[in-house]
């Protein structure tokens, strides 16, 4: 019996490493793209909406994946599914690599989108399967890792790029990182490591807790739509903003610190998961301002500390919106999850899509005002979200 248990725990602390290691490398995509996508709009000599759309493209795939590939998760499994689409990362990066005109790059980069959008709704939906009695805390951590992810990925682009070399690099270390991840993948699985908690606590993710809510996963998904698309603008363009509009060197610390402060934020809110409501409420007002507030500065300096501050505040959206989803999924974690990542996608692709060609037509400043104002949208969704959950609760 010992042995057993010893084995459970050797068991858990794979699966642990390899959820959280696969999240952080969906996030040091999702940074490194960022990051690169000046230079790689520079190469191919693309304006401001072409870049946006080049961005998109990634964006919608991320819509498609999980629309397609959802139910499967939960039909087939979740583990063949995630294995499958690490090697497609891999296939798409080595494609990226040797694209040399942006419609080869668009191939790779969709293909790149659906792999990770994939990965990362069943590798959400297995850690609420695999711990049920202390899944919602964990789901708040893992953000964290996407965080940690897409801050180190500027800084490393950053250095590779201005030691000589070109944007290709961060994709050769995107394959080599995927396929390390799949390896892992293959030596663990998403069976459950623990009890459910009695009566499921503040950190519980009981796949099964509750009926399905269509109602509830849909503000959810509307939440996610706006938020992802205004993360998505802010991601994409803070480099050219800093470096063109407020003539800055320090574009990828920006974006850097950006993404850092995510990290303490989505840790308080999984450590927090009973208060998710007000939580969400007051991250989607906070970046909103601070987003709305960037569209008036005149110092790159000012710009890096408002970006680490409007990070804080959008971190908190993406792990109240998790620890939500389990309150609404009715067992079938991965189909709600895919759907909330659709949205993601479809937010992210329309709002960046919509953020290039306001920059070119309006002024980047005016993009940013009207990023900020659409956050009003995820205030009245994260309001009636909370009183929808003290109802069911009641």
């Amino acid at each position: 019996m010992a042995s057993r248990g010893g084995a459970m725990r050797e068991g858990t602390g794979l699966l642990v490493a390899a959820t959280f290691g696969a999240i952080f490398l969906n996030g040091f995509e999702a940074g490194g793209y960022q990051a690169c996508l000046q230079s790689i709009g520079a190469e191919y000599s693309l304006s401001g909406s072409l870049m946006g759309a080049l961005a998109s493209v990634q964006l919608v795939a991320c819509l498609v994946a999980p629309l397609v590939f959802g139910p499967l998760a939960d039909r087939r499994g979740k583990r063949p599914v995630l294995l499958a689409f690490l090697a497609v990362e891999v296939a798409s990066s080595v494609l990226a690599t040797a694209s040399h005109d942006p419609a080869a790059f668009a191939v790779a980069i969709f293909g790149v989108g659906v792999a990770v959008s994939t990965v990362q709704y069943v590798v959400l939906a297995g850690i609420a399967d695999a711990f049920p009695a202390t899944g919602r805390r964990k789901l708040g951590f893992v953000t964290g890792m996407y965080s940690l992810g897409a801050v180190i990925s500027p800084l490393l682009c950053g250095g590779l790029i201005s030691a000589g070399m070109s944007w290709r690099a961060f994709f050769v270390v995107l394959a080599a990182a995927s396929a390390l991840a799949c390896g892992a993948f293959v030596a663990c699985d998403f069976a459950p490591r623990e009890a459910p908690s009695a009566g499921g606590g503040a950190g519980a993710a009981t796949s099964g807790e509750g009926a399905w809510d269509g109602l509830g996963v849909g503000l959810l998904c509307l939440v996610m739509f706006v938020y992802v698309g205004v993360e998505s603008g802010i991601g994409y363009f803070m480099n050219s903003f800093v470096s063109t509009e407020l003539s800055g060197s320090s574009s990828y610390l920006a974006l850097s610190l950006f993404w850092a402060a995510m990290i303490p934020s989505r840790m308080l809110c999984g450590a927090k998961a009973a208060r998710r409501g007000p939580l969400l409420v007051a991250a989607c007002v906070g970046a909103g301002v601070l987003t709305a507030a960037m569209s008036l500065l005149s110092s790159s300096v000012a710009a890096v500390a408002l970006a680490a501050a409007m990070g804080f505040f959008c971190g908190a959206v993406y792990p109240c919106v998790l620890a939500y989803d389990v309150d609404f999924a009715g067992g079938r974690t991965a189909t709600a999850t895919g759907l909330i990542t659709a949205a993601t996608g479809l937010g992210g692709a329309i709002v960046t899509l919509a953020f290039g060609w306001m920059s070119d037509a309006l002024g980047m400043r005016m993009a940013f005002a009207l990023l900020g104002g659409l956050m009003l949208v995820d205030v009245a969704a994260a309001v009636a979200l909370l009183a929808r959950g003290r109802r069911q609760h009641a």
